[in-house]
């Protein structure tokens, strides 16, 4: 049979049944056969297979659709996103207040904006309504339940304090994010030209009103200095009343400050991003703001301060690691926890402080008002670009995750040395001090590990099983940090301090490990090197070195000096036999002395001959070589360059006795 005339056996089936299909033969006709049963059954089976693909078509369609919405939500940080709706509720409530039609209520009770009935001067009046800062009022009649009205509030009339440019226009992106992504609206072009001339405006004039003096030049939280933060830093590593956190946030403020880093990233630091390497802590940052697809994620090095305790960043995260109990689970952040959740506990320990110390923090330069969480990332900047011959503007970009734009960013990288440096300067080492090039203490390798595997899962419960290959390498030194300061820690730390009740404490072992330290700023015996040093710092240490070589040669100079008349004399009477004999004249003395002045005369005179015979000989030596080499460019050496001496006439000359000037 040709192939265009081919039919299926079901179809042929069903042709020699009149064409009735499934319904089978008609009425008073033979009954079905067994094959015509299993036909139909192998047409069902084919339809529920077909149904059964679509179903699970359509749900990984549906799959692939809640994907693709999760992943369009991470376009913004879920920071940010609670930074907007907190922004958008004064935004509805102003609405509500001033444009009550603008409003519209949800079943569910939610108020929203109607986008239809906003025109485009209104959002442009309710930033106009934020600029000025509002006065806190204490006063201000309350509802049933005990909270503030809204129309009191927003009705209040302001105050001269202006809000930054920066604040006013997060209240636009907020209202961008709002219209877009929440209600599914579009911002019509002549409301957002209406915006943008309005921020435009009102960024000029906080410009001429910090020219005029009007309002502070300075905006958002103060940088902190290097005096306010060691004081923070004694104030959780004394903490008498709740040393836990006390442990917690001053290992936090340390790396915010030595990492020049956001504090959202420190909460999320992993153990899986600390390593060691040469002379120094690396913490690698996977992502952050300015790299969120981790194209620039290098090592960012943090260095030991062996001089103060209370700054160094490596001594911190000793005793946080070691006082924290077992750690379980897959949970590997640093804090433990959420990241949120860490950033909250350390912004409320610093509010607190900053609330009960304001006259300790002033003595020190810092106003408490002015202190956020932000002032140590702007503190560390401004203290790291004020050092004379510290790191350069570029290194402390690239620490701190700053853009340097497109095209610098893609040439400039962050490379050995730079970063070094500034992790060094960071610790509060002394640039102009030759200890700037210390060393952390550590274990030299060559005596072996200090450990065996099941001492160190009894001092440190999990350190097989909880903490990573990487931060393995870093445990070491933190037990030489521990050994190292443990006297100073012994007389600091309270009684009831927690680092008291851990086993590497208890056991005794940090005391007898001090004999296997070593440190200082060259160590042979481990061939560790200090790193991120600047060249004047090497030659510092050089000329440290040979001022200790002179002082010494000095010393024993002046006692050989000391020693002379007594060797005089004693080789005067070794050499005479003035016994017997009658005392010298004071004319055969003088006669001795003329004699013994010839010979020192005579004696000088050969010295000097023979080193301008020597120096005549080299000269010519080189001039015949300089000649050889330098023919083809035809280079000589000029004479002049070389001085000899000469002795005539009693006395040292720079001519010989027979120069003659020219006639």
């Amino acid at each position: 049979m040709p192939p265009g005339n081919r039919t299926s056996p079901s179809r042929r089936g069903r042709e020699g049944r009149g064409g009735r299909g499934r319904r089978g033969p008609a009425r008073g006709g033979p009954r079905r056969n067994e094959d015509d049963e299993d036909e139909e059954s192998s047409d069902i089976e084919e339809l529920a297979q077909a149904a059964n693909a679509l179903l699970r078509t359509q749900e990984r369609v549906a799959e692939l659709a809640q994907e693709a919405r999760q992943i369009e939500d991470n376009n913004i940080e879920v920071s940010t996103k609670i930074q907007y709706i907190q922004r958008i509720v004064h935004v509805v409530k102003f609405f509500k207040n001033a444009f009550p039609h603008t409003v519209i209520i949800k079943p569910n009770g939610e108020e929203v904006l109607d986008m239809n009935q906003v025109d485009d001067d209104m959002f442009t009046i309710f930033l106009a309504s934020f600029c000025k800062k509002k006065p806190k009022n204490n006063n201000a009649p309350t509802s049933n339940n005990g909270s503030t009205t809204a129309n009191s509030v927003e009705m209040e009339p302001p105050r001269d304090e202006y809000y930054s440019y920066q604040h006013i226009n997060g209240y636009w992106s907020a209202f961008s994010y709002y219209v877009k992504d929440v209600l599914g609206a579009h911002i019509p072009d002549s409301m957002r030209v209406k915006i943008k001339k309005f921020l435009a405006g009102y960024e000029r004039k906080i410009e001429k009103m910090k020219t005029n003096g009007e309002i502070s030049i300075e905006s958002g939280k103060a940088p902190l200095s290097f005096g306010g933060v060691r004081f923070l830093a004694r104030q959780a590593f004394l903490s008498p009343s709740d040393m836990t956190l006390g442990t917690t946030v001053h290992l936090f403020m340390l790396l915010c400050w030595n990492l020049l880093a956001r504090c959202i990233s420190v909460a999320s630091l992993c153990f899986d991003h600390i390593s060691w390497e040469e002379d120094c802590l690396t913490v690698v940052f996977p992502t952050h703001k300015g790299d969120k697809e981790g194209k620039n994620a290098t090592a960012k090095h943090v260095y030991a301060n062996p001089k103060n305790p209370v700054m160094c960043p490596i001594l911190s995260l000793a005793i946080f690691v070691f006082t924290q109990g077992i750690r379980l689970g897959g949970n590997t952040i640093v804090f433990g926890g959420q990241a949120r959740a860490n950033e909250n506990i350390f912004s409320k320990w610093l509010a607190k402080i900053c609330k009960d110390c304001v006259v300790e923090l002033l003595s020190v330069g810092v106003k408490a008002e002015n202190v956020g969480t932000h002032s140590f990332r702007k503190g560390m900047a401004t203290f790291l670009n004020g050092i004379p011959g510290g790191p350069s503007p570029i290194s402390i970009f690239l620490r701190a995750g700053w853009s340097l734009g497109r095209v610098v960013s893609s040439y400039i990288l962050s490379g050995l040395g730079g970063d070094n440096l500034c992790g060094r300067c960071a610790s509060g080492l002394d640039i102009n001090s030759r200890d700037f090039a210390m060393l952390p203490p550590h274990f030299s390798e060559d005596e072996g590990p200090i450990f065996s595997e099941v001492m160190w899962n009894e001092y440190l419960p999990g350190y097989v099983d909880f903490f990573p290959e990487t931060f393995r390498r870093v445990v070491p030194y933190l037990v030489a940090q521990l050994s190292y300061h443990q006297p100073y820690l012994e007389l600091t730390l309270p009684a009831t301090h927690p680092l008291r009740n851990a086993r590497i404490w208890k056991s005794g072992v940090l005391v007898s490990l001090r004999t296997r330290l070593r440190g200082g700023n060259i160590d042979l015996e481990t061939s560790m090197q200090a790193t991120g040093l600047p060249p004047h710092i090497i030659l510092a240490r050089e000329l440290t070195e040979l001022k200790g070589e002179i002082r010494e040669m000095k010393s024993s100079l002046g006692h050989e000096v000391r020693g002379i008349p007594n060797s005089l004399k004693t080789l005067l009477d070794d050499s005479f036999d003035l016994g017997p004999s009658p005392a010298l004249t004071r004319a055969e003395a003088r006669e001795m002395n003329d004699a013994l002045l010839i010979r020192v005369q005579e004696s000088i005179a050969n010295a000097i001959q023979q080193n301008n015979t020597s120096v005549q000989l080299n000269l010519q030596q080189r001039q015949l070589q300089q000649v050889q080499q330098n023919a083809a460019n035809g280079v000589a050496v000029d004479e002049r360059q070389v001085h000899l001496v000469h002795n005539w006439g009693n006395r040292l000359r720079l001519v010989p006795e027979s120069f003659k000037f020219p006639a």
